[in-house]
């Protein structure tokens, strides 16, 4: 039982999919279902424990801040997730 699932994926309709699935499936289930659709994936569990995919936090998983000034996007910082 996992009390948060973080994914990184290309697409963000299936990162969201993938999200609500792996937090209702096991970790070895969870595991071939992001090997299936080439996701990373981060899971805590209830005890806080921190689980990964190799590749999670490895600049695989980019975070892309968007810079808006007055409701309009001027650009974008782009960092990894951790």
């Amino acid at each position: 039982d996992f009390t948060s699932v973080t994914v990184c994926h290309e697409s963000s309709k299936v990162a969201d999919l993938l999200s609500t699935a792996l937090f209702l499936s096991d970790k070895e289930s969870g595991t071939v279902l992001a090997e299936n659709w080439g996701a990373e994936v981060l899971w805590i569990d209830k005890d806080g424990n921190i689980i990964s995919r190799e590749k999670f936090g490895k600049n695989i998983c980019p975070l892309t801040i968007p810079m808006v000034q007055d409701g309009k996007v001027l650009g974008a910082i782009q960092d990894s997730a951790f």
